[in-house]
C-alpha cells in the first residue's frame, strides 16, 4: 500500500469550557422578548444538526442547547450539581472558556470579553449563544436561504475537524512525494523521500544514512521491526538491505530478477524478515521467506501472491492471499505446518489485523455486485460479517482493537466500531493504511500524497 509523511506536529493543549449556573437561574424560564425559533434550522459542515429542543431566540440572538453543540466541536461534557451552582465541563483541544448562566461576562483562554445576551436555562436545557460558541471553538457561522424553501433561514456552521488530528507536510526540500511512515519503538517515525530515508522527531527531520547504493539505485518498499531494525528494497531488484543499529547489510533478494515493486517485507515478533510478493507476474506462484540466522529459508511456496503477512507472539503468522478463483483467503502457519484458514469468496482483502489470541479483522472490496463486500470479524473459529456504516460501501484498512472493537478506515472517514456501534473520530475521507504505536497513537497515511496524520489516542478513546 502507498502511504505518506508528515512534516511538522502543532502541539495540542487540553481545554476545559466550564459553565456555573446558580439554583435560582436554573428554574428561569422564557421571557415575553423570547420566542421559540421552530423554523430555525442549523447545518454543521453541511449536515442537520439534531439539536434536542428548539433554538430561541433572544435580543436577536440565537440560543442553542450547549450539550449537544458543544460535542460537535469535539469536546467531552460532564456535569457536577452543588446546592449553590450547577458546573458543566467540556474538554476542547485549544479553548477555555467560562461561562455564568444569567451573567454577560465570560472568560475566554483567561481574557475577559462581554456578551450580547447571557446564557440561560429554558425549560431544563442549558443555553448558550450559538454564534459565541462557534466562533470560540473555531468554527464559521453563516446564514441564508434554502432555494426551495422559501421563508426557511438555516444557520450554517463550518469547523475544520482536523483540528484534532496533527497532519504532517511534506519537507520543504523534498521534491517528490513521501511514503511509507513508520512507528519505531521510541515513538519516532521512520518515512522515504527521494528515494531516501528520512526520521522525523519532536518536528525535526534528520535523515538516516542510506545504505551504499548503486548509482541511480533508489529505494522502494520500507518495513520497521519491532527491536527498530530497517529493511528496505531497492530499484535493483537482486538487494534487499538490512540495517541493525547503523550498519546496513546487503542480505540480497531471495527472488533475484523479480520487480522491486512486487516484493513485499514484513518482520517477524522476533524481528526476523520474511519476504512475499505480490500479484505483480499474473498467472505466476511465488515462495514466503524467512531470513533468519543469516540465511534464507523457504516457508511455503505455492503461493499467487502475499500482500500481508501479521506476526502473533507465539511466532504464529497470519497471511492474505486473493484467488481469482476463490476469493479472499486466509492462511495460517504454525509451528511450521501452513493450513487455510478461512476464505470469503467474491471478494478481495482491503485490511487486515490480529489479536495475539488470533481473533482477525478484515475489510473487503468486491466491486459494487457483490453483497460480501462487508468487514468480516473472525472470533473463536467463527467468521460474522459486520455492515458498513448508512451509504459507505467497502472499507480499507483496519485495526482489531478487542474482540468487540475495531477502528476501521472506510470512504466516509475513520470509524471506531465499539459492541455493535460507529463513531466517527477522523472525519477523512482518503486514508488508506494505519499504523498504531504501543501506546494507542495512530498513523494514518492518506490516499492522496504528501498527506498523512497523527491520532492521539486521548482523541480517539474517550467517551468510549
Amino acid at each position: 500500500m502507498s502511504k505518506h509523511f508528515w512534516s511538522r506536529v502543532q502541539k495540542i493543549v487540553i481545554v476545559t469550557v466550564v459553565l456555573v449556573m446558580t439554583m435560582q437561574t436554573q428554574i428561569e424560564n422564557t421571557s415575553a422578548q423570547e420566542e421559540y425559533d421552530l423554523n430555525r434550522t442549523v447545518l454543521f459542515n453541511n449536515k442537520l444538526l439534531e439539536l434536542e429542543t428548539a433554538p430561541v431566540t433572544k435580543n436577536g440572538v440565537t440560543l442553542v442547547p450547549f450539550r449537544k453543540l458543544a460535542e460537535k466541536f469535539d469536546a467531552e461534557v460532564q456535569v457536577k450539581k452543588t446546592n449553590q451552582s450547577m458546573i458543566i465541563h467540556a474538554s476542547n483541544f485549544d479553548t477555555e472558556i467560562e461561562l455564568t448562566i444569567g451573567s454577560k461576562k465570560v472568560r475566554v483562554n483567561n481574557e475577559e470579553k462581554l456578551l450580547l445576551t447571557a446564557p440561560q436555562v429554558v425549560n431544563g436545557y442549558t443555553m448558550v449563544p450559538l454564534r459565541f460558541i462557534t466562533e470560540s471553538f473555531g468554527g464559521e457561522l453563516s446564514k441564508g436561504e434554502y432555494r426551495w424553501i422559501a421563508d426557511d433561514i438555516f444557520l450554517s456552521i463550518n469547523y475544520d475537524v482536523l483540528r484534532k488530528l496533527e497532519k504532517m507536510k511534506i519537507k520543504d526540500t523534498f521534491t517528490k512525494s513521501a511514503n511509507f511512515p513508520h512507528w519505531m519503538p521510541d515513538g519516532s517515525i521512520v518515512l522515504k523521500a527521494d528515494g531516501q530515508l528520512w526520521r522525523y522527531y519532536n518536528g525535526e527531520y534528520t535523515q538516516i544514512e542510506s545504505p551504499p547504493l548503486e548509482q541511480d539505485e533508489s529505494i522502494y518498499n520500507v518495513a520497521v521491526a519491532p527491536n527498530g531494525n530497517i529493511a528496505v528494497t531497492t530499484s535493483n531488484d537482486d538487494n534487499l538491505w538490512l540495517r541493525t543499529g547503523t550498519t546496513w547489510k546487503n542480505v540480497k533478494s531471495p527472488m533475484p530478477g523479480f520487480p522491486a515493486l512486487g516484493q513485499r517485507v514484513h518482520f517477524s515478533m522476533k524481528s526476523e524478515i520474511i519476504y512475499s510478493a505480490s500479484t505483480i507476474k499474473n498467472g505466476y506462484e511465488f515462495p514466503l521467506f524467512m531470513y533468519s540466522n543469516n540465511s534464507w529459508n523457504t516457508l511455503a511456496d505455492k503461493f499467487v501472491g502475499v500482500d500481508r503477512v501479521l506476526s502473533l507472539p507465539d511466532g504464529t503468522l497470519i497471511m492474505n492471499e486473493d484467488v481469482a478463483d476463490e476469493g479472499a483467503v486466509i492462511w495460517q502457519m504454525k509451528k511450521g505446518v501452513i493450513s487455510k484458514l478461512l476464505t470469503i469468496p467474491d471478494v478481495n482483502t482491503t485490511g487486515l489485523s490480529a489479536l495475539p489470541d488470533g481473533s482477525l479483522a478484515l475489510t473487503t472490496n468486491g466491486g459494487w455486485a457483490t453483497d460480501k463486500t462487508k468487514i468480516y470479524l473472525y472470533r473463536n473459529e467463527k467468521l460474522t460479517p459486520i455492515e458498513f456504516p448508512p451509504d459507505i460501501f467497502g472499507g480499507e484498512d483496519i485495526l482489531l482493537l478487542s474482540q468487540d472493537r475495531f477502528i476501521v478506515a472506510l470512504p466516509g472517514g475513520v470509524y471506531l466500531w465499539n459492541e455493535g456501534k460507529y463513531k466517527l473520530i477522523a472525519d477523512i475521507d482518503d486514508i488508506e493504511s494505519m499504523e498504531m504505536l504501543a501506546n494507542g497513537d495512530i498513523i494514518l497515511a492518506s490516499r492522496m500524497a504528501p498527506d498523512f496524520y497523527i491520532l492521539r489516542k486521548k482523541n480517539w478513546n474517550n467517551n468510549d
